[in-house]
Formats: C-alpha cells, structure tokens, sequence
C-alpha cells in the first residue's frame, strides 16, 4: 500500500499551493468524470475550484484511477481521483459550491440518473478541523437546516454528520476501490472517524472481500478494480498494468566506433522514416498505442 505522498508529480492533478491564508478546515473530496473529455472535466473543476473561489486551496492530490462503473452498470468507464483541500466554507457551503462547479461543467443536477453518466462529480470524503478547539455550532453557522448542529459532531478523527442534505464521512467510500485508493495515494494512515480504521486497513479489508466473491463479473456492484493511468494528448490513457518500452536511438555518425568512416552515404534522414516504424511497432504491440 502507498505511503504519504505529499509531492505533485507529472501522474496527478497540476495542484496550486501558493495561496497562504489561514484556513480552519481539511476537506478530502472525491472527483470523478465519464462523459466527454473526462481528463479536461476534472481539470476544468479543479480550476473552478481553486481559482473562483478565495475560500478554498488545493493542497494536494491523488493519482488518477479508471474503473468501471459500479451500480448503474450500463454505462462508460469513470476517471477518478482525490483532492485534498483546505477553506474557512462550512460543510453545507463547501457543498454549494462544489455543486454550482458541477454545474457549470455541465452535469444536470435536477433531472440526471442517480449513478448515471456525468461529466464530473465532486463529493465531500472527510471533514477535518484543524484547530483543534473549533466549535461545531461555527462550522454549520450558515447552514440551511437548523437540524445540521444538532447531526453533527466532532472525533479526533473528524467531523461526523449525518443530516437530510449532506452525510460526513461519505456513507459509501467504505466500498468503493475508487476512493479508497485515491485516498492512500495522498495519506494511507488517515483514520475513519466512524470505522475507526485507517485508509489502508479499509482498502485491505475491501480487497479481502472482493477477492472471496465468487462468481460476480469484473463490474459488480461489490466493487471494481481501479487501474492508475497516465493521461495522454487527444484523451488517451495510458495504464500503469500496461508494458512500456522506451528506447533511443542514436544514427549520427560520431554514435558509431569508427566515426562514420567506413560508410556515409546512409544518412540519419534516410534512416529516420524506419526508426519511426519500429517505435510504432513496439507501442503498439506492448502498450496498445494507435493512431500516432
């Protein structure tokens, strides 16, 4: 299982910490897209995120995943990833805001299939505080139901809360490969505030009783394997379970031993065309690569 990882590579979301205001908060929130472009959704949503509101700041993220869609199974496949942000936004704030970015990207928020296609989803994970003598009634101050206070509490571990418009933790992630890995790409040891069990021993315990299922198709509703990809121009991915072959090669005269004395009338240029063919050939032989 991986360990922290609080360093953006080239393989996650393109994240923005330059913002240095004082936030009360640490929110991990769950991303995913299916329709369209899906990389360029998720993108433009964490653009949205971090750039139309001062209130939020991303301050990490997880590798992207694509799995299969689960419960609403007749569907295409999903990117998915993890975003961990912090903001002074109360829970029920954080939750307008993140649904009018929905929204915007395109997603029909009054009349789309539940578990269906959409161009992005953003869902609250965790609520952390991390001033440790922060008080609950603050964080619902602005909130539409008077009934989130009293649905609400804090654990050392995290907010809980369990009210008619929003449920924190998110009542699924327990079951979702989609989520939990994400969320061991940014920190494996972080606790469940209900579970009691880090993010690593509830992603061994969902590996353990997927694999003794029997007879349940690749895309069950009991979960799915989510598969680390590298985006690629033109909306390709490129799977980690995939091989890669990387190879270079050298034709100018002075590559060889004897300096291009013996022949020079091969020119790199001539050769080039065929070179070109050969890498082809390897990727599309190991990594399925087409329409180079």
């Amino acid at each position: 299982m991986n360990t922290k990882n609080t360093n953006t590579t080239a393989m996650k979301f393109t994240t923005d910490t330059s913002q240095t205001q004082k936030h009360c908060y640490k929110v991990f929130i769950a991303v995913g897209s299916n329709m369209g472009d899906r990389f360029k959704n998720i993108m433009e949503a964490l653009e949205q995120l971090k750039g139309s509101h001062q209130n939020v700041t991303i301050m990490n993220t997880s590798h992207l995943h694509e799995t299969a869609p689960m419960y609403n199974t007749n569907q295409s496949s999903f990117l998915n990833g993890v975003i961990e942000v912090t903001t002074n936004l109360s829970p029920p704030a954080l939750l307008r805001h993140l649904k009018s970015i929905e929204a915007n990207i395109g997603r029909d928020l009054e009349h789309g299939i539940r578990y269906g296609p959409r161009p992005v989803d953003l869902d609250i994970l965790l609520y952390n505080k991390m001033d440790k003598e922060e008080d609950i009634t603050k964080i619902l101050k602005d909130s539409p139901d008077n009934d989130d206070a009293k649905a609400a509490k804090w654990t050392d571990m995290g907010l809980v809360l369990n009210s008619p418009t929003l449920i924190i933790p998110h009542p699924r992630m327990q079951e979702r490969e989609f989520v939990l890995l994400p969320m061991c790409d940014i920190d494996d040891s972080i606790c469940h505030p209900v579970f009691n069990q880090t993010m690593s021993e509830m992603m061994n315990q969902l590996l353990t009783s997927l694999s003794s299922k029997e007879g349940d198709p690749p895309n069950s509703d009991n979960g799915i394997e989510a598969i680390q990809v590298l985006p690629l121009p033109r909306g390709r991915m490129l799977q980690y379970t995939e091989v890669i072959v990387m190879g270079i090669l050298n034709v100018t005269p002075d590559s060889f031993s004897d300096g291009g004395k013996v022949s020079t009338t091969f020119l790199p240029s001539q050769f080039l065309p065929f070179q070109r063919n050969i890498l082809y050939s390897i990727l599309y032989r190991c990594c399925n690569v087409t329409n180079l």
